[in-house]
C-alpha cells in the first residue's frame, strides 16, 4: 500500500533552495532601494573646473497663459507669433530645449491647444503641461 505505516522513514537528504533564493532576492531589492536613497552629496568632493564646461541639464522655459489669455515666456508677455519666433530661435540653439506650459484652468481648451501648437511649430520636441497635484474634480 502507498501509506504503509510499517515502512521505515528515511531522513530528507535534499535542501529546498526556493525559500533561500526568495530571501536573497528580497534582500537585493532592499539593497538597491537603500543605495539609491543615499545622497551622493554626502561625500564631500571638489570638482575640477573646465573652461569649456556645459550644463548637462537641458534648458527649460515656462510658457504660461493667464486667465485673460495673455501668453508669457518666463514672465515676459508675448503675442503668439512672437512666442513662436523666440521658441524657434531657442530650439535651434538648443535641440534639447524643454517647454513647460502652464495654463489657467478657466481658459478654453482651444486656446491652450493653439499655444501648444505654436510650441510644436517652433520645433520644440520636449514639452509638458504643468498641473497642480491634488484630487481630480
Amino acid at each position: 500500500m502507498a501509506g504503509d505505516a510499517a515502512a521505515p522513514r528515511r531522513p530528507i537528504a535534499a535542501i529546498n533552495m526556493t525559500p533561500l533564493v526568495d530571501i536573497m532576492l528580497v534582500l537585493l531589492i532592499i539593497f538597491l532601494l537603500v543605495t539609491q536613497a543615499v545622497d551622493s552629496a554626502a561625500v564631500p568632493i571638489r570638482l575640477p573646473s573646465a573652461s569649456k564646461a556645459q550644463s548637462s541639464a537641458p534648458a527649460s522655459v515656462l510658457v504660461s497663459l493667464d486667465p485673460s489669455g495673455i501668453v508669457r515666456l518666463d514672465g515676459r508677455a508675448f503675442d503668439r507669433p512672437g512666442l513662436r519666433r523666440i521658441l524657434s530661435d531657442l530650439s535651434r540653439r538648443d535641440t534639447g530645449l524643454q517647454v513647460v506650459l502652464a495654463a489657467d484652468e478657466r481658459l478654453p481648451y482651444a486656446k491652450v491647444m493653439a499655444v501648444l501648437d505654436d510650441v510644436r511649430g517652433a520645433g520644440v520636441r520636449r514639452y509638458a503641461l504643468k498641473v497642480r497635484s491634488g484630487e481630480a474634480p
